[in-house]
């Protein structure tokens, strides 16, 4: 599933919607620094939340989304991009589990966690 990281802001890097939009990987430096601007401003946050709903809706495989974060599908793009905004600007999804993501499509436990709405 390749949703996760398009979400971030990489719907302009970030076969579905936010997260994996490419296969591109931002540098440590670049991921911090989208990071920080998540955490210190709120237009960049709604910029980003709009732009991961509008893509995430044009996906084919909303329904496969909606299954996934157990969300009825109506509300499945703002939901899983609120989730995945959210668990990447508090700092719950670490670079190497980016990485592993979006180079080798491993979903680790903290990328399942933010898609499942859970917090640790």
């Amino acid at each position: 599933m390749k949703f996760f990281l398009a979400a971030l802001g990489f719907s302009i890097v970030i076969a579905a919607p936010a997260f994996a939009i490419t296969n591109a990987v931002w540098s440590k430096a670049r991921f911090e620094y989208v990071r920080a601007r998540l955490q210190s401003n709120p237009n960049f946050y709604n910029y980003l939340l709009g732009d991961c709903i509008y893509t995430t809706k044009r996906t084919e495989d909303l329904k496969k989304l909606s299954a996934e974060i157990h969300v009825p599908l109506p509300k499945t793009a703002e939901v899983y991009c609120r989730r995945v905004l959210s668990a990447f600007a508090s700092e719950k999804v670490s670079y190497e589990d980016y990485v592993n993501y979006q180079t080798k499509h491993i979903q680790s436990p903290s990328i399942a966690r933010a898609l499942q709405g859970k917090q640790k």
